[in-house]
């Protein structure tokens, strides 16, 4: 049993079906790990902007808190993927509306396109789970 996302049973699927069910499984890690460095990235640019506020040190320490949380998530995806063998390869913005993420698995290339309002959207719910704001 794969935690959380799918039952295999023993007998029931073939090689093809199987594969697919693993497929998916790569495609949600190559997903958290495309939004947790997002995260990361969006949190070290807003902390820069906390000079202005009247209680600096406190939002220092908490951006730090979260930006330390989320690399240890990003170095347990890594870990992960590693695993497997799955690596993001390269990243690039078709326009102003969509971004292309490349990722290699031994030997396999795959790409996952996102709307970039989709991307802000997921990285805002991450950014609150990780805040613990509701």
């Amino acid at each position: 049993m794969v935690e959380g996302i799918f039952y295999l049973p023993e007998n029931g699927y073939d090689n093809y079906e199987v594969e697919a069910v693993l497929n998916t499984i790569n495609r949600e890690l190559a997903h958290k790990y495309i939004i947790t460095e997002l995260m990361i990235r969006t949190l070290e640019r807003d902390r820069q902007h906390t000079e202005a506020f009247k209680m600096k040190d406190v939002m220092d320490k908490l951006f730090e808190q979260a930006i330390r949380k989320a690399k240890d998530e990003l170095l347990a995806l890594k870990n992960e993927m590693g695993k497997i063998g799955l690596r993001k390869q390269d990243e690039k913005k078709l326009d102003d509306t969509v971004t292309v993420y490349y990722f290699v698995q031994r030997g396999i290339s795959d790409e996952l396109r996102y709307m970039n309002y989709a991307l802000r959207n997921h990285t805002m719910k991450e950014i609150e789970r990780l805040l613990n704001i509701k």
